[in-house]
């Protein structure tokens, strides 16, 4: 299964690293490896898929925090 560094994810996302990171630092998404500080995170293509639907039920919902993810998920 090949894995995206978040770099990439962010790109296919059509969001800010910044965004990604902090969804990614606040949440459990089945798919997303990570290793010690310092190394970028691994995400499957599942995971990506997941935070996609988060982002457009968040953009669409008006709504944050990881109610986006739990509906999503």
């Amino acid at each position: 299964m090949p894995l995206y560094n978040t770099a990439t994810a962010a790109a296919a996302l059509d969001a800010s690293h910044k965004w990604l990171d902090n969804i990614l630092s606040h949440n459990d998404i089945d798919g997303v490896q990570s290793d010690t500080q310092g190394v970028s995170r691994r995400l499957s293509l599942a995971s990506i898929i997941l935070l996609s639907l988060a982002k457009e039920l968040r953009e669409t919902l008006e709504i944050n925090s990881a109610a986006p993810i739990r509906l999503a998920t």
